[in-house]
């Protein structure tokens, strides 16, 4: 078992106090981190992180908005539409834990990689992909391409990307399909150049060297997002449009739906 003694834990504190004086909130993050993932439960150490949360959230939003990153997508199949209205967008593994049931043109292989990629949870523990929500940063993306056939059955859920400001929200971002070995993950605000908004808002990724894994950015949302975060529903057409007008309408919601084929393929 990995340990650390307790000069450099004292040393790891006293640094991250400085920076936070400094509203360096991301570095401070950081090196607590470097303390919390051998201990998780130390006290003094998650207590100094929640300190540093909000102002880490909202360096993270401002420079969010310095890339005009606004809003957030999900998509996901009709059939699935009034479930995620009623429980709002849940992730894989909570889906699975209390047996929701949904539709899923997902590739099994992809999902499978996905369950093998640990990352680190709020609360210390050990967790895989699929303990996140994904969302991208466009519609238009090969995940969305490879599925053309179906578009016509499917929605997205704009969501705004002031979401990372919520207090219950914790959150983790990539350059690329999270699946791909080539991929990186990251939470340090000063990494968000990393994502690569040339290709995600080019007419087309096939231009750029590794375009179709970029394109596939992600930012990974934990544990959920509640269904009053819904900002508006995008559908390829009319038919799709009248039946969501119909399962709001049973359900009493009231929620923007726009007709937009530019968002699909």
């Amino acid at each position: 078992m990995v340990t650390i003694n307790n000069e450099k834990i004292e040393l790891c504190y006293e640094k991250a106090e400085k920076l936070i004086s400094s509203c360096k909130y991301s570095e401070a993050i950081e090196t607590l981190n470097e303390v919390l993932k051998i201990y998780p439960s130390n006290t003094k150490f998650r207590k100094l992180k929640e300190a540093a949360l909000p102002g880490y959230k909202l360096d993270f939003y401002k420079n969010l908005q310095s890339l005009n990153i606004d809003y957030l997508y999900y998509f996901s199949h009709l059939n699935n539409l009034e479930s995620i209205l009623r429980n709002g967008i849940l992730s894989k593994n909570e889906v699975e834990k209390i047996n929701l049931k949904y539709t899923s043109f997902a590739e099994e292989t992809v999902q499978n990689r996905r369950h093998d990629i640990k990352i680190g949870l709020p609360d210390g523990s050990i967790g895989n992909l699929h303990d996140f929500v994904p969302l991208y940063f466009t519609s238009k993306t090969p995940t969305l391409y490879s599925r053309k056939d179906l578009q016509n059955n499917i929605f997205f859920l704009v969501i705004k990307s002031d979401i990372v400001l919520d207090d219950r929200i914790r959150f983790i971002f990539t350059d690329g399909n999270a699946a791909s070995s080539f991929t990186t993950f990251h939470s340090n605000t000063d990494k968000l150049s990393e994502i690569p908004m040339e290709v995600i808002n080019a007419k087309y990724w096939t231009v750029f060297t590794d375009g179709r894994r970029s394109r596939n950015a992600e930012m990974l949302i934990y544990p959920n997002i509640p269904a009053g975060r819904f900002e508006k529903i995008i559908i390829k057409n009319e038919d799709a449009k009248k039946f969501i007008n119909e399962v709001i309408s049973r359900l009493k919601i009231n929620i923007k739906i726009e007709c937009q084929p530019s968002c699909f393929f």
